[in-house]
C-alpha cells in the first residue's frame, strides 16, 4: 500500500493493517482527519480502560512518538484524560515513558 492509498481512507487502512501501518502515515492522518484522530484516541483509551495502561496500544504509541511534537503529545494526553471514565496514575507513567522525547 502506498501513502496516497492509505490517506484516502486512513481509518479503514489502519484497521485493515491491524494498527501496524507506517507510523509517519498514521501521524499525518491523525493531524489531517478528525475520524483518524478519534480512531487513534479510542484505541488508546480502550487499552487503558481494559488493562489500566497502554500495553495494548504500545506499538501505536511508540510509532507516533517518533513524529509528534511535544505540544501534540501534551494535547493527546489531555484528550485521553478527558475520555477516560476513571483516571489513574499508572497510565500517565506509561504514557510519559512511551512518548518520552529522545
Amino acid at each position: 500500500m502506498t501513502r496516497d492509498e492509505f490517506m484516502k481512507d486512513p481509518v479503514l487502512a489502519w484497521l485493515k493493517a491491524d494498527k501496524n501501518a507506517d507510523a509517519e502515515w498514521v501521524v499525518a492522518a491523525w493531524r489531517a482527519s478528525t475520524q483518524m484522530n478519534e480512531a487513534v484516541l479510542g484505541h488508546l483509551v480502550r487499552s487503558i480502560s481494559r488493562v489500566g495502561n497502554l500495553s495494548q496500544a504500545k506499538a501505536t504509541c511508540e510509532g507516533m512518538a517518533k513524529f509528534l511534537s511535544a505540544d501534540e503529545i501534551g494535547k493527546l494526553k489531555e484528550q485521553i484524560a478527558q475520555d477516560l471514565v476513571e483516571d489513574a496514575e499508572e497510565w500517565r507513567r506509561d504514557f510519559d515513558a512511551l512518548f518520552a522525547k529522545k
